[in-house]
């Protein structure tokens, strides 16, 4: 009967020292401890050990030095260096040491942990049957639960597979032995895998970390493949433990993106304040000059030619905003479905593809902010049709899904309104899938590169989730993830901009830049309505509690949310409320990192209007104030 595998921890925290021990225990390990490096080498005289866990700062020498003196005296050893004190230097420093055979970062994940030391127990299994007999080596290579292949060391042909490596490829043993290791990798990758089969035959690294590999079915998944050469029957192999870390390479992919976005967010943001400011002036000037002449003459068309011009331009801006931690999204209850096929009608408008729609009648609703939500399903379809220069279908579908029966990905609990977008186009080539979210990344000549970012961003701040899947030459699906509303919402009505006909409605407006207050006080008196104007809050307040003693009060208030070196839209909402309860209160923010925009209501506000405005969402958010 084999003997049980000795195993060392070395940390001078005890809790995880004796959580670790009872663990590996329970296991069917023999589990010694040692809190110092001196303890360590005192044990290692008197036993010797198959794995050491180690770390990297102890109290009388580091991790580094220790194992350097215990290798002298007990060669075989190997360990794997555990540590809180974390920096790229020391893991590069451990990773280079021939027996160190992986370095983990507290707080250690016990599972994984766990994991990597039964492959390196299974391994050094395999070795020690593979030096009694091959015969015996057999039983124990099928009955490993990590996935094990055996290569020549020369030409890479691959000569034994065990069970769990042909379910996690998709592959019969018989397949795979008459296959080669580039056979199980995707194209793409076999400089790489070739360099790290090589660097493993002369021990000059013992893992290759987030190795993608290519399962029967065409779909690539990602493994550590840990690696001893062997000899046997007169032949070296080289022989790998596959451990499964697909998962793992998505989650760190996502922490990726996320700190590209978050960095391109300061960026933006930090101009969109000023530039939103800037376009409320131009739109609301235009819109303004637009109702003073008549529309049959060549200025009327020059200021629709600047309006479109400024409109585009917000466009813009609002899309760099989704970036940035100010561009919440700002949710009110709305049809995914009317919203689905809205995005659909103004894509698609004059192109030779057709949409096709697959929608249920009792599709949930959700809460979200439509025209973040529009762009997104606006770039989705947009880059879709550019896929197919020759006319073709996009298949735009919804359905209602539950977290919890829910296959694909991993969603947090609740329902999910879920939307394909699908397409025969191109494909995106698989080198690319990777990157399509990244900002700025484009294989368009003249695209650029912030329309799929731009949607990851919306998503994620909607609470959602985006995958994408393709195949370069028969087309792409997109996949989104919405958190649904069960209960249809009551339809509020249209808010279309008309003059207010029930008498003159009184409008304080209170903004810091004197060409916006000016600007809009224009569009609202030229929509009927009696406007007075203020700097800041302080003003602002004192108009309106003066205009209430004196019997003609202000019937609704649109504030901007932030006066440099004075009092803004949030503290000013407090002294309305204690001069009225219920005032009719606008918030209005070109940028601002404030949740007020996304959660108005919980600050007294009734409505928000974001800048850049035009007469028709200014007129729509007071008449919605209003009713």
């Amino acid at each position: 009967m084999r003997k049980k595998p000795n195993i060392l921890i070395i940390d001078d925290d005890k809790d995880f020292v004796y959580n670790m021990r009872d663990i590996l225990q329970e296991e069917g390990y023999t589990a010694d401890t040692a809190d110092n490096g001196q303890a360590a080498v005192k044990l290692c005289g008197e036993k010797l050990f198959d794995l050491i866990l180690v770390d990297i700062k102890l109290p009388d020498m580091t991790g580094l030095e220790l194992i350097e003196r215990l290798s002298l005296q007990a060669q075989g050893t190997e360990y794997i260096v555990i540590t809180g004190y974390a920096s790229i230097e020391s893991a590069v420093e451990a990773v280079r040491k021939k027996d160190i055979v992986s370095y983990e970062t507290k707080p250690v994940d016990m599972n994984s942990i766990l994991s990597l030391i039964r492959q390196v127990m299974e391994r050094r299994a395999v070795e020690e049957q593979l030096r009694e007999s091959e015969g015996k080596f057999r039983s124990v290579f099928e009955g490993a639960v990590d996935g094990i292949l055996a290569a020549d060391a020369e030409t890479m042909k691959i000569k034994f597979a065990n069970p769990a490596i042909c379910r996690f490829l998709g592959y019969e043993e018989k397949e795979l032995v008459n296959m080669g290791v580039n056979d199980i990798h995707p194209k793409g990758s076999l400089k790489h895998v070739t360099e790290a089969f090589k660097k493993q035959v002369k021990g000059e690294i013992a893992i290759a970390e987030d190795m993608p590999c290519l399962r029967k079915n065409g779909k690539v998944i990602f493994a550590d493949i840990g690696s001893r050469p062997i000899r046997m029957g007169g032949r070296l192999l080289n022989v790998g433990f596959f451990r499964d870390v697909t998962d793992r390479k998505k989650m760190n992919e996502e922490i990726l993106k996320a700190q590209k976005l978050e960095s391109l967010g300061i960026l933006t943001g930090g101009i969109a304040h000023d530039f939103n400011n800037m376009l409320t002036v131009i739109i609301t000037s235009v819109f303004s000059m637009k109702t003073e002449i008549k529309p049959e003459g060549d200025a009327f068309e020059a200021l629709g030619r600047i309006e479109k011009a400024a409109l585009r331009a917000k466009g813009l801006t609002q899309q760099l905003l989704t970036f940035s931690k100010a561009g919440v999204p700002i949710k009110e209850s709305a049809s995914i479905a009317a919203l689905i096929k809205e995005s659909a009608d103004f894509a698609l408008s004059g192109s030779n593809v057709k949409c096709k729609f697959r929608i249920p009648g009792n599709l949930w609703d959700a809460e979200v902010d439509k025209g973040q939500m529009q762009q997104v399903m606006n770039n989705l379809i947009i880059n879709a049709e550019q896929s197919m220069p020759k006319g073709g279908v996009i298949n735009l579908s919804a359905e209602n899904v539950d977290a919890g029966t829910c296959r694909e990905i991993a969603l947090k609990e609740g329902k999910y309104v879920k939307l394909s977008v699908n397409d025969n186009g191109k494909g995106i080539p698989e080198e690319n899938l990777s990157r399509i979210f990244d900002p700025f990344f484009t294989t368009k000549e003249k695209g650029s590169g912030m329309g799929l970012s731009a949607a990851y961003s919306i998503i994620k701040k909607h609470n959602g989730y985006i995958r994408v899947e393709s195949k370069e030459g028969t087309g792409t699906t997109f996949y989104i993830y919405i958190p649904a509303m069960e209960n249809r919402p009551v339809d509020p009505g249209s808010y279309a901009p008309k003059k207010n006909s029930a008498g003159k409605i009184r409008i304080l407006l209170m903004d810091d830049e004197e060409q916006i207050r000016q600007a809009t006080g224009c569009i609202l008196r030229s929509l009927g309505y009696e406007a007075e104007l203020a700097a800041d809050g302080l003003e602002a307040v004192e108009l309106y509690s003066r205009a209430k003693r004196s019997g003609n009060p202000f019937d609704a208030v649109i504030m901007d949310l932030t006066i440099p070196g004075g009092m803004g839209g949030r503290d000013a909402i407090k002294e309305l409320i204690k001069i009225e309860a219920e005032v009719r209160a606008i918030a209005s923010s070109g940028y601002s990192n404030d949740p007020i925009m996304s959660e108005y209501g919980k600050y007294g506000f009734k409505g928000v209007v974001a800048k850049p405005y035009t007469g028709e969402e200014l007129s729509n958010a007071i008449l919605k104030v209003m009713k």
